[in-house]
Parts: structure tokens; sequence; C-alpha cells
């Protein structure tokens, strides 16, 4: 039995690195086009994105006092699960491009604010008593993390990459973006590399091991509601 678990856990992590191998090399499987319209359709993908986790922080800052607990907990750990989404994709797709195109420093900036997000994600996925005390604290110090690492790239980072790069590029990049989201792990795993060509294979192992443990948490009609995924 055990020998059979090994070998499928061994089958889909050699699957994941194709697949990731398959994002970097040419993009992504399918095109996206720009929900705002916009011409850069790597910025548009990040900017929704961003919105979509700004609108988990309002419901959550939003939940009236007398909340039962456990749906506090459960929409800490929704966060859990979109912000790793995006980080991972980041790292793989946007901060080498920053580093390639812009500089150097600040792709080792944005890089150092997503570690700084994970540490305190992992502290919060840690967490399993809707009573613990320390869960309002985590939930706030990753919005506040959060938020201050998304204006970081949407003031400089992000305008200047889309006057760097030609449409073509920029169009490949979100390409990219879009289908590495599908492949990227769902929990924090701040130990792990964050930066290319180490994070890739690292990713890989741990999306098998994170999409059980969420099936467990959030239940599968849960995980296939995900539609940034797709």
């Amino acid at each position: 039995m055990l020998s059979i678990r090994t070998s499928g856990r061994s089958l889909m992590l050699a699957a994941n690195l194709r697949a990731m191998a398959t994002v970097i090399k040419h993009g992504a499987y399918t095109e996206f086009e720009g929900k705002d319209g916009s011409e850069d359709p790597l910025t548009s993908r990040l900017l929704s994105e961003h919105r979509g986790l700004e609108g988990l922080f309002q419901q959550y800052e939003q939940l009236p006092p007398g909340t039962n607990p456990k749906e506090r907990l459960h929409l800490g750990y929704e966060m859990i699960r979109q912000i790793s989404l995006h980080a991972a994709t980041e790292e793989v797709v946007l901060y080498p491009a920053i580093a390639k195109h812009q500089s150097k420093q600040a792709a080792d900036r944005l890089i150092a604010e997503t570690q700084a997000v994970k540490e305190v994600l992992a502290d919060l996925n840690a967490a399993h008593d809707p009573a613990d005390p320390r869960i309002a604290e985590l939930v706030d110090k990753t919005i506040q993390l959060t938020r201050e690492h998304i204006k970081d790239e949407e003031s400089s980072c992000l305008p200047q990459l889309s006057q760097a790069l030609p449409a073509a590029e920029l169009q490949r990049l979100a390409r990219q973006f879009a289908a590495a989201r599908g492949i990227a792990p769902t929990r924090p795993h701040p130990y792990a590399p964050n930066r290319r060509p180490w994070n890739v294979p690292a990713m890989a192992a741990a999306v098998p091991v994170d999409l059980v443990r969420d099936a467990v948490r959030f239940g599968l009609r849960d995980l296939k509601s995900d539609v940034n995924r797709a």
C-alpha cells in the first residue's frame, strides 16, 4: 500500500514538473484578456487578483461583532489559499520579469515582502482552534502586509514594467501567469526556495500535499469554486 501511494505521488510530482516547465517555456494554455479593457493584459490580470484579495479582506473586516469564530477562521483559511496561489505565481512569473527588465533591487524587495506575508500565513495556517486569540492578530497582520505589498507593486513596479515591455511580451507573461496559477501551491511554504529555478520543483512537490489537505479543510465542492485557478 505504501509503495502504491509513493508511486502515485511520484507520478503527480512528475506531471506537475512537466506542466510548470511548459508554463515557463511557452506561456499558458489559453489566452487571458484584460478584464478592465487595458492594453496591458499582465497588469490587468494582476489588478483583477488584487481586487479579489481586497474584497476578501473587506468581507472579513465587515463581519459583525459576535460572528461565529469558525466563520472568521474559515475566511482566514480562504485568505491563506488565495494569497498563496497569488504569491507563488508572482515568484515564478512576475519577479523574474521585474529583475530582468526593471531592476534586481525592485524584485528583491518584492520577494522580501512576499516572504514576510508567507511567514505570517504559516502561523495562521497552523491555527486550528477557532477560539485561539492569535487568529485575529494574524489575520490583521496578513491584511496589512498584503495591502502594503500590493501598493508597492501597483504604484511603481507594474507601471514601469508595462512601459518597458512590448505588447507581445506582456501578453506572453499574462499567459504564463494565468497558467502558473493553475498549478501553484495553495498553502504557504516559507522555508521553500522563493527564486527560480529552485522554486519551480519546490512548488511542484508542494501542490499534491496542499490539495489533499485543502480537500479536508474546505471540501471538494469548495475547492472547485476557485475560478481564478482556471
